[in-house]
């Protein structure tokens, strides 16, 4: 997926993502795996929320990532982001979801239940 000039704002949940901004609206289902791009320009934002099982975000530089399942023996699915200005990653549907965090290049808030 990738953004406009303007500002967008991204949603993923474990099921699906949906990029969208003025006069657009990109949404993927049922994904193994979605990149996901803010290069255009605009202050970019991006909702990450957690699935019931055991979840893994990482960030690092201009990337934050989110592998839906990876604790229990099963890499679901994942989505990476490249970019964005913004990320929050919740942690508030279940299971035992870990983050690994370094410096970022962007605005991060983590909530929930991460460890």
């Amino acid at each position: 997926l990738y953004d406009s000039i303007g500002a967008d704002a991204l949603i993923g949940r474990p099921t699906s993502v949906s990029l969208s901004g003025t006069g657009f609206s990109n949404t993927a289902n049922a994904f193994d795996l979605v990149h996901a791009y803010s290069n255009n320009g605009g202050t970019d934002t991006a909702s990450l929320f957690d699935g019931a099982g055991n979840d893994l975000f990482n960030a690092i530089g201009s990337f934050a990532g989110l592998t839906y399942g990876s604790y229990s023996g099963f890499a679901g699915s994942q989505l990476r982001l490249n970019n964005f200005e913004a990320v929050v990653a919740r942690s508030t549907a279940g299971g035992i979801d870990r983050k690994t965090i370094a410096a970022v290049d962007y605005a991060l808030i983590t909530s929930g239940s991460w460890v």
